[in-house]
Order: C-alpha cells, then sequence, then structure tokens
C-alpha cells in the first residue's frame, strides 16, 4: 500500500466540518446592493448580516465594527452568493472594519456558500484591510491576481503605519482557492519602509505588523504565483493541515513555492501537503523561531525546504528547525539553506527521497546547525523498519503528533518522517 497516496483522502475526511443556517437575521442585504456601509445599515456588534443568493458584480463592505465577544456575522442567506466580473477591478473588499466572521455557511446545500471568481486582470478576488476577524468556507477561483489578500500598504493614511495599526487575531480555515493569477493567500506586505511624500513632506513608513494568525484546513490549486504566502507575521503564526496542489503554475521566478514563510515572519508551519509546483515546497525567509514540522513535500519543482534569513529578531530562541518531514523527489535539495537567521538551527527525523541534486546543502559547517536521525535514500522504495522507532526523541519541541493526528510517539520511539507507523509494513513505495 502507498501510504502517501491516501494523505489526500485523510485530509478530505477531516476537512468536513458540519454547518448550520444563522437562528436569525439582524440585516439584509440583497442581490443589488453592492456598495454596503455599516454605520448607514446601523449594524451592532453581535449582529447578524445576511447576503442574500445570486449573482453581484462586487460587493464592497466597510465600516462594520463588532467586539472581542459580539462579532459582526455576514453569512449567506437562501443559497450561494456569486461575486465577480471580468470587467471590474475587484471581487469583494471588506476594509475599516475589525471583529468580524465572514462564512459561507448559511446554506447545508453548499460547501462554500460565497464563491468569488473571474476578477479582472491585476484584481483579488477577495481583499481585506482590517483586523480581527475570521474567513471561513468561501471559494475563489480564476482571479486576475491572489485568490485571498489580507494586508494594508504604507501610505499617507497615518492608520495604516506600522506604530498605529496591527493586523490581529485573523483565521483563515475551510476555504477553497485555485487557478488564480497570482497567489493563492497574499497576507502581509512583503517589502519593507516605504519613503512616501505626504502633505509635502518625505516621510518613511514602516508597513503594519500580523499579530495571532492561523491558516489552516483550506485547499489551494493551481495557483499561478505561491500558494500561501504569509509576510510580516511577528508574533503566533500557524500554519497548518492545508492541501496545496500544482502551485506556482507561471513559473515566475521567487513567486512560485508552495507555502512562503515572509519577512518578519515567526511561528510554526506544520501538518501541511504540498505536491507539485514549478519551485520550492517551503521557503523560509523567516526572522527566526521557524518550526516546521510534519509536512508532506512531493515533487518540489526546487528545493524541498528553502531557507534564507532576511533579517533577524533580537531574543529569538532558536531559528530555522525542521523536523518529522518527508520530502519526496526534489528537483534541486531536499533542504538549502543559505543564510541562519539565529543559532541553534535543527534537522531531526526528516525523510529526504531522491533529490536530484544533494539531500542537504547548508553553509560551511556552523556551530550553529546540528542534523541528526534523518532518512536519505535515492530509491522510492524502503523499508519501514529502517523508520520506525530510529528517530530522535523530539517532545521537547511540543511534537507529540504525526501528519494524520496520531499520537507521536506510537510505539517505543519516534519514527523518521511525517508519518507514524502504528501497522509497521515491511516495505513502502513513495510516489515520484
Amino acid at each position: 500500500m502507498n501510504i502517501l497516496s491516501l494523505i489526500p483522502f485523510l485530509w478530505l475526511l477531516t476537512s468536513h466540518v458540519p454547518k448550520a443556517q444563522p437562528c436569525h437575521c439582524d440585516h439584509y442585504i440583497k442581490v443589488e446592493e453592492n456598495y454596503v456601509d455599516g454605520q448607514k445599515l446601523k449594524v451592532q456588534p453581535g449582529d447578524t448580516v445576511c447576503i442574500k443568493a445570486g449573482k453581484k458584480k462586487y460587493l464592497n463592505l466597510f465600516n462594520f465594527f463588532g467586539t472581542a465577544t459580539a462579532p459582526i456575522v455576514f453569512i449567506n442567506n437562501g443559497g450561494q452568493v456569486e461575486i465577480g466580473d471580468p470587467q471590474w477591478h475587484y471581487g469583494c473588499v471588506i476594509g475599516k472594519s475589525h471583529h468580524f466572521v465572514f462564512t459561507g455557511t448559511g446554506d447545508p446545500a453548499h460547501e462554500y456558500g460565497f464563491k468569488i471568481s473571474y476578477t479582472k486582470e491585476g484584481a483579488s478576488g477577495l481583499a481585506i484591510g482590517a483586523s480581527h476577524f475570521d474567513i471561513n468556507h468561501v471559494e475563489v477561483s480564476h482571479t486576475g491576481f491572489a485568490g485571498i489578500m489580507a494586508k494594508i500598504d504604507p501610505n499617507c493614511d497615518t492608520n495604516s503605519w506600522q506604530e498605529n495599526f496591527t493586523m490581529e487575531e485573523v483565521s483563515f480555515h475551510h476555504n477553497y482557492i485555485h487557478d488564480t493569477g497570482g497567489e493563492g493567500f497574499y497576507i502581509g506586505y512583503t517589502g519593507g519602509a516605504r519613503s512616501l511624500h505626504c502633505e509635502g513632506k518625505e516621510v518613511m513608513v514602516e508597513p503594519h505588523n500580523i499579530e495571532h494568525i492561523k491558516v489552516f484546513q483550506n485547499r489551494v490549486e493551481n495557483t499561478g504565483w505561491d500558494g500561501i504566502q504569509v509576510s510580516r507575521a511577528v508574533k503566533n503564526c500557524e500554519i497548518h493541515h492545508n492541501q496545496i496542489l500544482n502551485y506556482g503554475t507561471k513559473n515566475e521566478k521567487w513567486q512560485k513555492a508552495g507555502i512562503v514563510i515572509g519577512g518578519g515572519t515567526t511561528g510554526q508551519v506544520y501538518n501541511n501537503y504540498i505536491h507539485t509546483g514549478t519551485g520550492g515546497g517551503i521557503h523560509v525567509f523567516g526572522a527566526g523561531e521557524n518550526l516546521m514540522y510534519n509536512n508532506v513535500i512531493i515533487q518540489a519543482g526546487e528545493d524541498g525546504i528553502y531557507c534564507r534569513s532576511l533579517e533577524s529578531y533580537e531574543g529569538a530562541k532558536f531559528g530555522y528547525v525542521m523536523i518529522n518531514n518527508t520530502i519526496v523527489n526534489p528537483k534541486r535539495f531536499g533542504l538549502m539553506i543559505q543564510h541562519f537567521p539565529t543559532s541553534s538551527n535543527r534537522f531531526y527525523n526528516n525523510v529526504v527521497i531522491q533529490p536530484d541534486k544533494l539531500f542537504v546543502s547548508v553553509p560551511a559547517p556552523a556551530t550553529s546547525w546540528e542534523s541528526s536521525d534523518n532518512y536519505f535514500h535515492t530509491d522510492t522504495t524502503i523499508k519501514n523498519t529502517s523508520l520506525t522507532d530510529r528517530g530522535k526523541h523530539v517532545a521537547g519541541w511540543g511534537i507529540r503528533m504525526d501528519y494524520s493526528d496520531n499520537p507521536r510517539p506510537a510505539g517505543g520511539g519516534y519514527d523518521i518522517g511525517a508519518y507514524e507507523f502504528t501497522t509497521p509494513k515491511v516495505s513502502e513505495t513513495f510516489p515520484h
């Protein structure tokens, strides 16, 4: 049996969550309404705003202010809401708002109650310039640029400046993003400070940071650029249990990875399934304290994992740590590191099979690097006994589950690779 071939199926089984219609609607947005001001609608914290099913050219939502204990809920009503026009310059925009949920769970007949598609060239499907929000059960496809974009570029409005705004407590889950012109998810500003001319003066503006962000249980397929890109997530970032297939279809340099951990980002990347792309499986430009584990990366167009620190932050407890990942048939290196963000970089319990070049390429011997208990092989058929109970004990890194969320370790010790073999077999053939 080919265990890795079952992983996408297992992911689909666990990705479905029950959906229910709201008990009531406090406000309605009609099919013909496209530009909606929450203050004029007199929406209060805790209200449910029902968006009537039907086709819209675009939808612009602004001035909706919930609270932490009483968020505003946007939900489809009476069927699926379809948004998009190939001649219009955006699909759905949510701005100048905070503490809300945008959920397509209003009709059990539709997995994704909001469907955003066919935007103009250069236009994203869903663009969010807000804070404290949750986006779920939304399908976005055939966009001129990114599927979902969440950021505010530095501009002359002082509310966009780093010292005045932080995007906080945001999550994206159970969404289906596919066939995009740019990234599947484009989250956070990717550049550094910008020099702007504001009111006759030149000012240097730092982009806003992101804190407490989760991107999980999303399907991302056929993206022109990166599958998931998150930048400037400086605190509590988690990217996990996502399925990313056929990424970087345009083969654009530095824009074709499965997952990109952008500049300034810390946090964890785990239990993701990444299969087939023109670039690397995971690109890491983070500032340190980047922990990557239980990821399955197959047929990366370049490196399985590529790391190059662009900056580091003072006081980081560790740099790049990669544990229990399975990397199969990358077209360059299994792992390539060009620069460490700080000390304490580790590579434990990883499987790397059949890279076109080296299994691991790191800078010249450094005290900041340690690698052990990995399995490297050029043959896709291996004995599971070579992996079972042969890994390093890594509970100290908080890893107590495997790719399929089974307890780890399951036997006498940690297994090598993303999968814990609860029923060891004689041999296994990995896809290539």
